[in-house]
């Protein structure tokens, strides 16, 4: 097998990293691919091993930047609710993490984050980088310990996490007005759902969502999946090893094509619109196409929504906080929270960030458009089945057709 096509400006530290997650990545897939789902002891095992030891090395080698953190952490116990229609008989309560910078008021935003990991692993602990990070800019954040598939499947997932909005605006008397919903990969899928299904309850609306490099597709069918060459580097795997996660935490194949599973498949409300979104995704990212296409949907249905790509980063980047556009990205989702919980109105656009992450160039939609038909030419030449390929990136063709 060819070696991973790492990026010219990635250091030997982050091919260091890369190569270490891609290796546990490949050991869940070929858990998630068993007849029998291996135990969630076995697949945490096989994950936490690598990407849990390598991140809490790396907090170890930057310690210093941690230590000064002017940052308090309250460990938290959530009650769950009942979602309607799912879950109507739920009980019990779930982990989480208070986070609050020095100096913070009743005022200060407040980011519901919900951790990535595939819906299989991962944890408050896990992506401290990222959450310590928001907070440190100036926000609060209140981080979930959700439960996780094969042994808590959907829609476990969405019950912790609308408890813990609920609990924000009813135990901690927070307004939706001051509340972002955010999360990464599995955690931004998550935020997404979240929304929807407070918008579909009736529940009040958050003043923003910030899914970062989210997982929008859980049947598996994006062009990435079939695409190997360029998207090597990446952390996530092309066939079917990720994918059949996918099918771990939607064990009711009908779920699958839930908008609270699969959030590309939701359809736009004018009536009742999501509120302003902000998407990141890299050049890297064998999530782009969901993202480019969940975006471009959203958008032409009307929607606010801003989408950053940086060059040369991977899926779940922001975990890698000595990488510039990490410390970028997060920059620009607190400057994104801020706005939309001032009430300062926000306008819809495309940026691309290079790998400096200083530089930052504004794009069209007809670039996404663009960037989305070159993915799903070259998925369809991958898949060698026109007709079998016309089947499976519908979601992506028809994102793509929606203004024309």
């Amino acid at each position: 097998m060819e070696q991973p096509k790492y990026p010219a400006s990635w250091s030997m530290f982050q091919r260091f990293l890369v190569k270490q997650i891609q290796e546990s990545m490949k050991s869940i897939g070929r858990n998630s691919g068993r007849k029998s789902a291996a135990p969630q002891s076995e697949i945490n095992h096989a994950l936490m091993s690598a990407i849990e030891w390598l991140l809490y090395f790396f907090c170890l080698m930057d310690r210093s930047k941690i230590s000064n953190l002017a940052l308090s952490i309250t460990h938290l116990t959530i009650p769950r609710v009942p979602t309607i229609g799912f879950e109507n008989n739920v009980k019990g309560t779930f982990s989480a993490e208070w986070i609050v910078p020095s100096g913070a008021t009743d005022d200060t935003p407040v980011i519901l984050y919900s951790h990535g990991g595939g819906y299989v692993v991962g944890s408050t602990l896990t992506h401290r980088t990222i959450t310590m990070g928001l907070a440190k800019r100036g926000v609060r954040v209140l981080s979930i310990n959700y439960r996780l598939s094969p042994k808590n499947p959907f829609p476990a997932a969405l019950t912790d996490g609308v408890s813990a909005y609920k609990y924000l605006l009813t135990e901690m008397k927070i307004p939706p007005s001051k509340i972002v919903l955010s999360g990464d990969s599995a955690g931004g899928n998550l935020a997404l759902a979240i929304a929807m299904f407070c918008r579909d309850q009736r529940i009040p609306m958050p003043s923003g969502i910030a899914p970062l490099t989210p997982w929008c597709d859980l049947s598996g069918n994006s062009p990435c999946t079939f695409i190997e060459d360029e998207f090597s580097a990446d952390i996530l795997s092309g066939g079917r090893g990720f994918t059949a996660l996918g099918k771990l935490y939607a064990k009711v194949p009908s779920y699958m094509s839930l908008p609270y599973v699969s959030p590309i498949h939701d359809i736009p409300s004018k009536a009742a619109p999501l509120p302003p979104m902000f998407f990141t995704t890299g050049t890297v990212d064998r999530l782009a196409p969901e993202i480019f296409a969940m975006f471009l949907k959203r958008v032409d249905a009307g929607e606010t929504c801003q989408l950053y790509i940086f060059q040369d980063q991977m899926h779940a980047f922001q975990l890698l906080s000595f990488v510039p556009s990490s410390s970028t990205a997060l920059d620009l989702e607190v400057e994104f929270v801020k706005k939309v919980t001032a009430g300062i109105p926000i306008q819809t656009a495309v940026c691309t960030v290079m790998p400096d992450g200083q530089r930052i160039e504004e794009l069209t939609l007809d670039n996404v458009r663009n960037m989305l038909k070159s993915l799903i030419d070259r998925g369809t030449r991958a898949v060698k089945n026109d007709e079998v390929a016309v089947k499976v990136f519908a979601p992506y063709v028809q994102a793509i057709r929606s203004k024309l």
